[in-house]
């Protein structure tokens, strides 16, 4: 009986030995694709979807700000003020960045635009190009001979920008620093890139412009006048803010089903966006959106 009792209290302590073994080798190599603790795990659940409120837009409240994320940071800025910001998702703080160095008209940068490629972020205003450096938090004047930003979106490295109220389109490269000439755009709006194809909304109508053939095509209209916002996410596009017409406000965002050439209300926006959301960037497939009324800003997961 003592021998049966003896195997049994070692058989005990040889499991939990290994069980111990087991959790401390899971936890100490997080590298480990199929490690629970490893956020790049495929089998782990997905973040979850919905909204969630961040740290308040570091300066003060306004309309036409530039934004656009770089190495998994916001930045944002302009509007009526120079000043520029970053915003670290992994410490919901902002901090402030050199100013934008560029001429305003009356101090004022409406109707700046702004869009990144790779490692540098760039600002059109007036008639000056600037490209902005995180890393060295610097700004460098670039080859420019625009009006001001009327519509902009980028591909993995090149940019297209309507850069006149007549719908005058270019393609910039920032590996030469020059603007080639492509197909007039069919208006002015807000737009975002996707799988090699940028789409352009406004006036209650969506146009979707291939890069490579260079061609414009009427898709479904979206019953937004004129949208403040426009994003992509998981490769779906999303737009929202803004009116519905000359009077009333828009709180949608809507998706927007590209083989299914249709749009979906997708959701309502927690905060006032209704006429100034005019901060969006995305990171990792989570979209970053303020400002609204005030300095709110918010994460969204579709």
């Amino acid at each position: 009986m003592k021998k049966v009792c003896y195997l049994v209290a070692f058989m005990l302590v040889a499991m939990l030995a290994v069980s111990c073994s087991d959790d401390e080798g899971s936890n100490g190599n997080r590298d480990n694709p199929n490690n629970p603790n490893n956020p790049e795990n495929p089998n782990n659940p997905p973040a979850e979807s919905g909204w969630k409120q961040l740290t308040n837009f570091g300066g003060s409240q306004r309309n036409g700000t530039v934004a656009f994320a770089i190495n998994g940071k916001v930045y944002a800025g302009l509007g009526p003020y120079n000043d520029f910001w970053e915003y670290d998702p992994a410490t919901n703080k902002w901090t402030q960045k050199a100013s934008y160095p560029g001429s305003g008209n009356n101090r004022q940068y409406y109707g700046a635009g702004g869009f990144s490629i790779g490692e540098k972020g760039y600002v059109g205003f007036l008639t000056e190009f600037w490209e902005y450096d995180p890393a060295a938090n610097e700004w460098t004047q670039k080859n420019y001979h625009g009006d001001r930003f009327y519509f902009c979106f980028s591909s993995e490295n090149k940019a297209y920008v309507i850069l006149d109220h007549m719908g005058s389109f270019w393609e910039y490269n920032p590996a030469t620093d020059q603007w080639t000439q492509k197909a007039n755009a069919p208006t002015v709006g807000k737009g975002a890139y996707m799988s090699n194809k940028g789409y352009l909304i406004n006036i209650n109508r969506c146009w979707e412009y291939d890069i490579n053939t260079d061609q414009w095509v009427g898709k479904s209209g979206l019953q937004v006048h004129i949208p403040n916002i426009c994003f992509v996410v998981n490769n779906k596009l999303y737009v929202g803010s803004g009116y519905n017409d000359s009077s009333r406000k828009n709180d949608i965002i809507y998706e927007f089903d590209v083989e299914g050439n249709k749009w979906n209300n997708k959701t309502s926006f927690p905060f006032d966006a209704t006429s100034s959301a005019n901060i969006v960037a995305v990171i990792q497939n989570k979209a970053y959106i303020g400002l609204g009324g005030g300095v709110d800003f918010w994460q969204y997961i579709p």
